[in-house]
């Protein structure tokens, strides 16, 4: 949780991060994720899966789109910090 709030400051806190972006940044770091999985080896089920524990779920923003004009799934922020009081890590 608290991880993928630091992804999103580094990136300026925007509203939200596609899913692919997000585990990119996360693979990145040393360490596991919430002792289940080292970040090298997450992928965007895990984080899924780690995620919805706390009630965070991929969405499908409005804006933006993908380059090619696709929708794509991500994390929105503000679910991120809602549901961070109820995080153990």
């Amino acid at each position: 949780m608290h991880a993928c709030l630091t992804v999103f400051e580094d990136e300026g806190a925007p509203e939200y991060l596609s899913t692919a972006e997000l585990v990119e940044r996360l693979r990145d770091l040393p360490g596991q994720a919430e002792g289940r999985w080292s970040y090298v080896g997450l992928t965007p089920l895990r984080l899924g899966l780690l995620l919805s524990g706390y009630g965070v779920q991929p969405r499908k923003p409005r804006k933006p789109r993908a380059a090619d004009g696709s929708c794509y799934r991500a994390y929105r922020r503000a679910d991120l910090l809602a549901a961070r009081p109820n995080c153990s890590c």
